[in-house]
């Protein structure tokens, strides 16, 4: 699926605390399901920044998550010593 441009998608894993309620409240669409916590999504502009901070709050030390739109790729990773990192790799940084 190729998301329209006020779409984002997002492979999400490592946040074992976020439920399928927590996404949906969000208007975040689960496309499919890898294992219990894995989960493809598709994200609407509107919610991506509740989204990603949720992603911040959520995800275990040692994952990432990466959230990808036309523009660019947003990516979050949680260090192991719990610090949150953001990059986007965009045309512009690339």
């Amino acid at each position: 699926m190729i998301p329209e441009q006020h779409e984002y998608l997002s492979f999400l894993m490592g946040v074992d605390a976020i439920a399928d309620d927590d996404l949906t409240n969000l208007g975040v669409k689960i496309l499919e399901r890898h294992g219990s916590a894995a989960r493809g999504l598709l994200v609407p502009a509107s919610s991506l920044s509740p989204y990603s901070a949720l992603v911040c709050a959520q995800l275990s030390p040692g994952f990432w998550n990466e959230i990808v739109g036309c523009q660019g790729i947003l990516f979050i990773f949680k260090l192991p010593d719990g610090t949150v990192k953001e990059f986007t790799l965009s045309e512009a940084t690339s």
